[in-house]
């Protein structure tokens, strides 16, 4: 009972939890002006690894083996945590680590699984329109940063007609296979014109 009473010779006791549960707590009896390291070692003892494999901390700061309680001014019955060395709070650690999936990970996944394209339409995909001069139009989906010749293939498919009957314009400007909706800044739900290339001066039927 000697050593629990600081009147006498200044020693109190200090509880030492490990972060994960991985071993009981270790109580151990320290002076307020004694360095912390003897308490490191018997608590890295119990947790069956050695002070360096651990950092200590109390009430966030983390502690060294030259410290004293009396620095940190930890009262008797204080809680000192030990956190596996490279994993210290990681509650904190994880939470970052979804809030950064969210915005641009799993959350876009998710909304993707759930029919709206939004997220991903914005960053790389988006849906065009082409629109045959004789009408008809149909909507295809493409790749912001990728040429436009699987659209205009696409084109000749589902109009019927013969590779290379077409011309493709968008807001007046001649579209080439190779460039990309990115390179004019095309948008969401825009439309490119699909007209009948004149030969001799009648269309290609």
């Amino acid at each position: 009972m000697a050593d629990i009473a600081p009147s006498q010779d200044g020693k109190m006791m200090i509880t030492i939890t490990h972060s994960k549960g991985a071993a009981p707590d270790v109580r151990v009896a320290v002076k307020k002006i004694s360095q912390l390291r003897k308490v490191f070692v018997a608590a890295a003892d119990r947790f069956r690894t050695t002070p360096d494999e651990l950092v200590f901390k109390y009430n966030g700061n983390i502690l060294e083996g030259d410290h004293t309680p009396k620095m940190h001014e930890i009262p008797e019955g204080g809680i000192i945590t030990a956190y596996p060395a490279g994993e210290e709070e990681p509650s904190t650690q994880n939470l970052q680590n979804t809030q950064v999936s969210n915005d641009g990970g799993f959350g876009a996944n998710d909304r993707d699984d759930q029919g709206d394209p939004s997220a991903s339409a914005k960053n790389d995909k988006i849906t065009l329109v082409i629109r045959s001069q004789e009408g008809p139009s149909f909507q295809i989906k493409v790749s912001r940063t990728k040429p436009l010749r699987s659209a205009f293939d696409k084109a000749h498919e589902q109009f019927k007609k013969a590779p290379k009957t077409f011309r493709f314009f968008y807001n007046g400007t001649r579209l080439q296979e190779d460039d990309t909706p990115k390179m004019h800044e095309m948008e969401n739900n825009d439309e490119i014109d699909a007209n009948i290339q004149q030969v001799g001066g009648a269309p290609l039927t």
